[in-house]
């Protein structure tokens, strides 16, 4: 688990600026190669994390299956889902919920497969939004990655180089004497059965009370154990992979030490606390 944690009283001393703002306004804010746009009045964004964003986002690798738990408009999940990670990103406010839809679209975080052709959607998200509790969203996140599994990451082919090369190809066979090249297969996608996956990435972005979720980790699983095709995937439950937990938090302590062993202390008193109930 990652813990990133602040001096509440400054925290609040940065966060809390002053800035004019005009009911229903929309603003846009570019980052990590993304392009938001939310009503500033409604929803929480600060331009001061981006750097965390982007230290995130170029951590994750494309096809990693991420679940943001308190997701904004999107600064974690849009980002990821448009480096080609399949993301859960969930919000309780309905405005940050619109707001992330709007950027998910904004942004094109999405690719036509083969396999969402054979089952007659469009397009297959590679984020897909939710509105509910966080405790509720971290305990159906597993079962959600393993029976609705996403489509394969297809990276957009560069057309640009491609076309040089053939244009190259084509000017050496001529100057050759050669006949033309046959034309090149298109690749083909396989429409098989989706592979179940599991969350490897949580992230949760709510600092006054991220910590408190962790609860909700020791049961997730519990779903799961029913399932026939996870059963004989992971005889046992020391063989699932366990994902990464960014989780961010306050505390008041300057000293690293004495921090560290505050958030230690309060992340085990939440996590043990759903633990001991579900043994």
């Amino acid at each position: 688990m990652e813990v990133l944690a602040g001096d509440k009283d400054f925290i609040t001393q940065v966060v809390s600026y002053s800035t004019p703002l005009v009911l229903g306004q929309a603003d846009s804010q570019s980052e990590s190669g993304c392009l938001f746009t939310f009503d500033f009045s409604l929803v929480y964004w600060n331009s001061r994390l981006h750097h965390e964003h982007e230290r995130i986002i170029a951590s994750l690798k494309p096809d990693e299956v991420v679940v943001d738990v308190m997701a904004g408009v999107g600064p974690f999940a849009v980002p990821a889902a448009k480096k080609g990670c399949s993301v859960f990103g969930n919000d309780l406010n309905p405005e940050s919920v619109k707001w992330m839809e709007v950027n998910r679209v904004k942004n094109k975080v999405s690719h036509i497969s083969a396999m969402s052709i054979k089952l007659m959607f469009q397009v297959e998200d590679k984020l897909r939004v939710s509105e509910i509790d966080g405790h509720a969203f971290i305990k159906a996140a597993p079962e959600l990655a393993w029976t609705k599994p996403f489509a394969p990451y297809a990276p957009k082919p560069n057309t640009r180089e491609k076309d040089k090369a053939a244009r190259k190809e084509r000017e050496r066979r001529k100057a050759e004497g050669l006949p033309p090249a046959p034309p090149t297969p298109a690749p083909t996608e396989s429409t098989g059965p989706l592979k179940p996956r599991l969350p490897e990435h949580y992230i949760m972005n709510l600092p006054d009370s991220a910590l408190t979720f962790l609860s909700s980790f020791p049961s997730s699983f519990t779903p799961l154990l029913s399932n026939e095709s996870f059963k004989s995937t992971y005889p046992s439950l020391e063989d699932v992979p366990m994902p990464l937990i960014h989780v961010y938090c306050f505390t008041r302590e300057m000293e690293y030490e004495t921090a560290e062993k505050d958030v230690l202390q309060v992340s085990l008193f939440h996590f043990c606390q759903e633990a001991s109930l579900t043994m």
